[in-house]
């Protein structure tokens, strides 16, 4: 058992190195998302603006030239907010396939300690 636990303590270890990747990867999507979220509200005030022109046509083209142009503003910060995910995503399965190497070392370990308490019974029974 004394070899065992320092294993299990470096898987352990690993993990808790791992979480920190996982929760700056998550946090940077919440991120993303709020960027994406504010870019589609500036979109839901231009559409308005967009009816209004429809109604008023003669005067309004001109205002509904500006709306598109701001549009086409929000669409490189949605875009952009894509390719950050993007970036996360492999950092996020990088952290799960570090862990999932360490889950294997743990049962290694367990199974070892398994093999050790039948040991230890027979020597209590001594």
């Amino acid at each position: 058992m004394k070899v065992d636990l320092p294993q299990m303590k470096a898987s352990f270890s690993q993990m808790n190195v791992d979480l920190p990747q996982m929760k700056a990867s998550i946090s940077q999507m919440k991120v993303a998302f709020l960027q994406m979220e504010t870019s589609f509200s500036q979109m839901k005030v231009d559409f308005p603006q967009m009816e209004t022109s429809f109604s008023q046509m003669k005067v309004d083209f001109p205002q509904m030239e500006a709306s598109f142009s701001q549009m086409k503003v929000d669409f490189p910060q949605m875009e952009t907010s894509f390719s950050q995910m993007k970036v996360d995503f492999p950092q996020i399965e990088a952290s799960f396939s570090q862990m999932k190497v360490a889950f294997p070392q743990m049962e290694a370990s367990f199974s070892q300690m398994k093999v050790d308490f039948p040991q230890m019974e027979a020597s209590f029974r001594k």
